[in-house]
């Protein structure tokens, strides 16, 4: 996972600040599959010898965070536009409460915040090791699909395909990076996308 130093890296570090964290997607999903449960930040909290990943608190029905609950909206614009290239930096526009948004809505994108702290120089971004969770098997396509019929394989049935949410190493890079894997699903729907990151700070040990 990347490390941004908040003090070396500022210029990343004040785009987070601001942006949040966006995730693009390649085609429509339906707004209303975007939810604390299937769109999940978490942080590392060491403990002695152990360390387990803690929630933070997100709501799927507000636009933006607040000083008790981070957000996470669902966006009706991502540039660059659909389907993009791997390794850009997308960002997003047109923040909505996927909670209630009508089956007919579509997503482009997803964005996360953590709650919001003005005391707190990162406002709700501390030093630490996040991780970043998508679980796709919940998350549903616009455009419906056909796949075999469970109980008859000879007849198929229409259903909104799980978004192949698969995030399979060494990840999305820029373009012309020696390493890179575009697109890193695997061709099937569902699934969970997990990456990481941690944040630093002159003075901190984000692992306790």
């Amino acid at each position: 996972g990347a490390i941004i130093d908040m003090v070396k890296n500022k210029n990343i570090f004040d785009r987070l600040r601001a942006d949040g964290l966006v995730i693009a997607f390649d085609r429509p999903m339906r707004a209303n599959t975007l939810s604390e449960q299937s769109v999940q930040l978490l942080i590392k909290q060491p403990s002695g010898t152990t360390y387990v990943y803690a929630n933070l608190q997100l709501s799927d029905s507000a636009t933006g965070p607040s000083p008790t609950a981070g957000a996470v909206t669902a966006l009706k614009e991502v540039t660059p536009s659909q389907p993009g290239q791997c390794g850009e930096t997308p960002s997003g526009a047109g923040d909505f409460a996927p909670a209630s948004a009508p089956a007919t809505i579509a997503a482009l994108g997803t964005r996360i915040r953590p709650a919001s702290d003005p005391t707190n120089v990162g406002g709700g971004w501390r030093p630490g090791v996040y991780r970043v969770v998508l679980e796709g098997n919940f998350i549903l396509g616009m455009k419906t699909i056909k796949v075999p019929d469970p109980f008859d394989p000879t007849k198929t049935i229409e259903v909104q395909p799980a978004l192949d949410a698969n995030h399979l190493g060494p990840g999305l890079q820029p373009q012309g990076a020696a390493e890179s894997r575009c697109p890193t699903g695997d061709r099937v729907e569902g699934g969970r996308f997990l990456s990481w990151f941690t944040i630093t700070a002159p003075g901190t040990n984000p692992n306790g």
